[in-house]
């Protein structure tokens, strides 16, 4: 998802939110801004879309703009590695 417009991203979330079992197990990596503690949001636009994650890495301060890489599990990202993006 790194590589699309800021329109599809936001259709590919809600995709993976809705049609969970299609996206069960897929390998993604998106970009994004924390919004809270586990949670990722749309980069520019507040309230255009926010999907929770879980990742080891300790959350950055809200606002951050990160690169996430993990699994899609429940309609969730899953085992996330967590990447500032510059």
């Amino acid at each position: 998802m790194l590589t699309l417009s800021g329109t599809l991203e936001r259709v590919q979330i809600q995709n993976i939110l809705y049609r969970q079992q299609v996206f069960e197990g897929k390998r993604f990596a998106a970009y994004g801004r924390i919004a809270g503690v586990g949670v990722l949001e749309d980069p520019y636009y507040n309230g255009s879309w926010q999907i929770p994650f879980s990742s080891s890495a300790s959350s950055p301060s809200i606002g951050t703009m990160v690169v996430l890489r993990g699994t899609v599990k429940g309609g969730t990202f899953s085992d996330c590695t967590l990447e500032i993006a510059p």
